[in-house]
């Protein structure tokens, strides 16, 4: 947890959530009230065929953020709340583990350039998904990415561990492969029109 704890304290803008100044936050408490977070980037989609729990990143979902740019230091204390959301409801998930999906399709140069202007959320992510966050990461899948992502990935591989490094793929619209790795069809999230849906918690 020690990691954990100091990786947040790197959170820009990380005390005005914990400031007694409410007016300091208020553009971000607005944004949960107005339920804008609700469509989030990640979902949860139950387990596969071999008990593993699914996650899903949509990173056009980004695009349905006002400010997005702004609310990235706020992202990383929502992923950090969500994933202790799934822990916490489901307490086998760290011993089963995650199989998580990116869905990079609709990745536009508008989003390419926000995270490449701020390179500390690309480091801080990596960060949490390379051990920082006590989850358990078995297979993590890229799928549709723009061959633009990959400049985002060399940023990004020297904070990863050489155990996430093995487990990432990179499959471009061959999704097959990630059908393949989850069971079959329907086990596969409705978002690679498969049978699976998000599961509501």
């Amino acid at each position: 947890m020690e990691k954990l704890h100091s990786c947040i304290l790197k959170i820009p803008k990380i005390e005005t959530l914990f400031s007694n100044d409410q007016t300091k936050y208020k553009w971000f408490t607005d944004l949960v009230k107005n339920e804008q977070l609700s469509n989030s980037v990640f979902h949860y989609y139950g387990v596969d065929l071999h008990g593993r729990h699914i996650i899903t990143f949509q990173s056009n979902k980004c695009l349905d953020l006002d400010n997005f740019e702004e609310f990235l230091p706020y992202s990383l204390i929502m992923t950090i709340i969500f994933w202790d959301y799934i822990l916490e409801t489901f307490p086998d998930s760290q011993d089963a583990g995650f199989v998580m999906i990116k869905d990079f399709k609709g990745f536009n140069l508008k989003l390419f350039t926000i995270f490449m202007k701020n390179p500390y959320f690309l480091k801080l992510f990596s960060e949490f998904i390379s051990g920082a966050m006590p989850i358990n990461i078995m297979q993590l899948w890229v799928a549709n990415e723009p061959k633009f992502v990959s400049l985002i990935f060399s940023m990004i591989k020297p904070f990863l561990t050489k155990k996430m490094l093995s487990r990432m793929h990179f499959v471009g619209t061959n999704i097959k492969l990630v059908e393949q790795d989850l069971g079959g069809l329907d086990y596969t999230p409705d978002i690679f029109e498969g049978g699976k849906w998000i599961t509501n918690m």
